[in-house]
């Protein structure tokens, strides 16, 4: 879970797992692992094949983290797959998992992208740091070391963890990760 320790090779940010998969991939509201494993293999459009849940681990390496591949015999892989199997025992074999992925953002009215550089300014800065470049208590949230447009968030197509749109939407004005 702490990839910046445990497979800093095969990373090209200063992310986490745990900076999407909170408490430890425990919490439903943000990219849970649990059950995640009764859902795979499965054909997955973005990759236009059938992955197995070895293959879904290595595109969060290779997008969200913006690195590379862990090796599909290596430890670090291995070790990955088993604790989100072990998370993911007793969930069926092909369950629906009503808790997986990112919430969407639901905004009926135009955002204010104003209101939320004030709102990262009162609320987020004193952990992500002013400039958006992380700090010991969070994640880099903006810039080359943060999450990349290819991770899926901040995307445009509302999905996303964050609580707070207009804060999302001035998010979005900000540089991302290649």
């Amino acid at each position: 879970m702490n990839t910046q320790e445990y497979a800093k090779a095969y990373v090209g940010n200063r992310l986490n797992c745990t900076d999407c998969h909170l408490d430890g991939g425990l919490n439903p509201n943000a990219a849970s692992f649990v059950g995640l494993a009764a859902v795979y293999p499965e054909y997955r459009p973005r990759s236009a094949r059938v992955n197995t849940l070895a293959d879904r681990v290595n595109e969060c390496f290779e997008r969200s983290l913006n690195g590379r591949a862990l090796p599909p015999d290596s430890f670090k892989l291995q070790a990955v797959v088993a604790y989100i199997t072990w998370l993911s025992r007793g969930v069926p074999s092909g369950a629906t998992i009503p808790w997986r992925g990112l919430q969407r953002i639901d905004s009926r009215r135009p955002l204010d992208p104003g209101n939320g550089k004030n709102l990262f300014a009162g609320k987020c800065a004193f952990c992500h740091g002013s400039d958006g470049q992380g700090t010991m208590a969070a994640p880099t949230v903006w810039g080359p070391q943060s999450y990349t447009i290819a991770a899926g968030s901040g995307t445009g197509d509302g999905r996303c963890c964050l609580h707070q749109v207009e804060y999302a939407a001035w998010l979005g004005l900000e540089p991302v990760g290649r």
